[in-house]
């Protein structure tokens, strides 16, 4: 082979190679965008979702959507105003023995926060934390949900990450075992849900719908937990509002001899060892570690650390039905939470 070949037979089985992955994912893209459009029509959705830009992998295993805005005008979405700088979709399957969707949502904000949807959050959610923590505006947000389920292994798990710039991490994940035809556990749910209709109540439907409704509340409540955890770190949020508290919220005794700030430091000191003894108090009855979890809780609290940790690794069988029986019977609560084997740490 003369010696240019060497070099330009490579090259070019590269570009073939390059082309067609960007020729794939081109045509994946355009397969992706073609689905989600069937999608927000099939739910009554389309003309309230746009989007910038949408990329693919070349199978379409991951799906991208750049400067998402949602303006809800009716249905599900009537009130939702959102943007959404980039969102991520991945992993999903969608059959009767296997489910698996990932998103990762990023940039999250509500461009009309004075009405609708975004009004009552700014009210009722993040209104109250950036106000407690002297903030004035929500910076764009950060979410990523992961969830999963094999019919075989009848197994179940999801996760969750909520990033609150300034303000709070927090990380939530389950895993629930004996669930069994989850697409079935839904219809029940909607038989549930369906009972209460005074048009079926008074059809033969109406008795059908209860049988079902029986039925799923029983393997529902036969639902094991499994590993669980839920963490929050502070990013600001919890000093802030603290350092606010004892500025303005904490008495000051004019004829005193120490200056503020002393003063201020000995009627925290006061105020966390009233807490901690009102936390033992509450929790001590229930959990045997009540010194060292209100000890981490309440650190959270007052911005001493960067958050707190809960965990659970059950030993032994805990089902739906239990944390309801717990609900009911305080007596039962101790227990439950010693076969949950729960553990608070901070961060």
């Amino acid at each position: 082979m003369p010696k240019q070949l060497k070099f330009i037979v490579p090259g070019a089985a590269l570009v073939v190679l390059l082309g067609g992955y960007f020729g794939l994912s081109q045509v994946a893209a355009n397969s992706a965008e073609s689905r989600i459009e069937d999608w927000l029509y099939d739910n009554e959705l389309d003309g309230q979702v746009s989007w910038r830009s949408l990329s693919s992998s070349p199978f379409g295993g991951t799906v991208v959507l750049a400067g998402v805005e949602v303006m809800g005008s009716a249905g599900a979405l009537k009130g939702l105003d959102l943007s959404i700088q980039r969102l991520q979709i991945s992993d999903l399957v969608n059959e009767r023995e296997r489910k698996s969707l990932s998103l990762d949502i990023q940039g999250i904000s509500f461009p009309n926060s004075d009405k609708g949807l975004g009004q009552q959050l700014n009210a009722e959610v993040f209104g109250n934390l950036l106000l407690d923590s002297g903030r004035s505006e929500l910076q764009p947000f950060d979410l990523k949900l992961q969830g999963r389920y094999d019919n075989d292994e009848q197994q179940a798990s999801y996760s969750l990450a909520l990033t609150l710039p300034e303000l709070l991490e927090i990380e939530s994940s389950q895993t629930i075992d004996r669930v069994r035809d989850l697409d079935s556990l839904f219809s029940g749910a909607v038989a549930q849900a369906s009972r209460h209709s005074s048009v079926l109540a008074r059809s033969g439907i109406g008795k059908h719908l209860e049988g079902d409704l029986d039925t799923a509340l029983k393997r529902l409540l036969s639902i094991e937990l499994g590993d669980s955890a839920f963490s929050l770190r502070d990013l600001g949020y919890f000093k802030r509002s603290n350092a606010l508290h004892q500025r303005y919220a904490l008495s000051l005794d004019p004829t005193s001899q120490d200056d503020a700030e002393t003063q201020r430091q000995a009627a925290f000191a006061r105020q966390m060892r009233n807490e901690q003894k009102g936390c033992e108090d509450q929790l001590a009855p229930l959990y045997r570690d009540a010194e060292q979890a209100c000890s981490s809780w309440l650190a959270t609290l007052n911005g001493q650390n960067e958050g707190i940790r809960l965990s659970s690794s059950p030993e032994e069988r805990v089902r739906l039905s239990d944390l309801f029986n717990a609900a009911q019977r305080p007596d039962r609560a101790e227990r439950l939470l010693s076969r949950l084997n729960l553990r608070i740490d901070s961060l």
